[in-house]
């Protein structure tokens, strides 16, 4: 098997393979989780970008998988300064003959067919399995993004529903009061007035309806967002 005893001319710079070295055998770095925010947070104030950045903060399978990214990336560097360090050790033999007995000699060098095959293999595997990671991150944040937006969207609508509903019901007693009064003159007659109680008694019941509507939407936009 043929050896190099020198480096390639297109190979890394002598201070980038010393540069991945090092970072190769250091310490791993300990990246904390991040945490959620203990803050209370005004879902009503927000806006719904700002509704989105949260609830990116807040995606644990998001944090994992660009965690991935992170490992996987970490494994190409390493696998390219193993490419470089790997050794090809080969064991040689023969007959001594002004000694008369057998001469074996280990030597080592770097096998430029193992940088060009096996390990291009391995980091064309791992820049797959990059992308792939890469793809999925994009799917997650989408399906974050859509379901923040629908949400919030349903909040707004069951807000103003709701405000619709408090409107009306205080229209509707309001005019009560007005027919209650044109009774006591003999102006209205009471039938009517039975008429609006029933018209402000619905709408009561609309609005407690429309209020519970409201929370539904509220929990379902905070799970969006990951802040339950």
């Amino acid at each position: 098997m043929p050896l190099l005893d020198y480096q390639p001319s297109f190979a890394q710079s002598d201070e980038g393979i010393v540069g991945k070295i090092e970072e190769l055998f250091s310490p791993p770095k300990i990246e904390e989780k991040e945490k959620k925010s203990e803050t209370q947070i005004d879902i009503d104030s927000l806006s719904v970008n700002e509704a989105i950045i949260i609830a990116l903060e807040n995606s644990y399978s998001l944090r994992e998988t660009e965690d991935e990214i992170r490992r996987i990336k970490n494994k190409i560097g390493e696998e390219t300064v193993w490419n470089w360090l790997r050794p090809n050790v080969s064991l040689r033999g023969g007959w001594d003959k002004e000694r008369g007995e057998p001469d074996v000699s280990v030597s080592a060098g770097v096998d430029l067919r193992d940088i060009m095959g096996a390990g291009k293999k391995r980091i064309a595997n791992l820049r797959l399995d990059l992308a792939l990671t890469e793809a999925k991150v994009a799917k997650i944040r989408n399906s974050i993004v859509t379901a923040v937006k629908r949400n919030y969207q349903d909040y707004q609508l069951s807000k103003e529903k709701v405000k619709l509903m408090e409107d009306m019901v205080t229209q509707s007693d309001e005019l009560k009061g007005i027919l209650e009064k044109g009774i006591k003159e003999g102006r209205v007659k009471t039938d009517t007035v039975l008429v609006i109680n029933f018209t402000l008694n619905q709408n009561r019941m609309n609005l407690i309806a429309a209020k519970q509507d409201m929370l539904r939407a509220q929990m379902q936009l905070m799970e969006a967002m990951n802040i339950q």
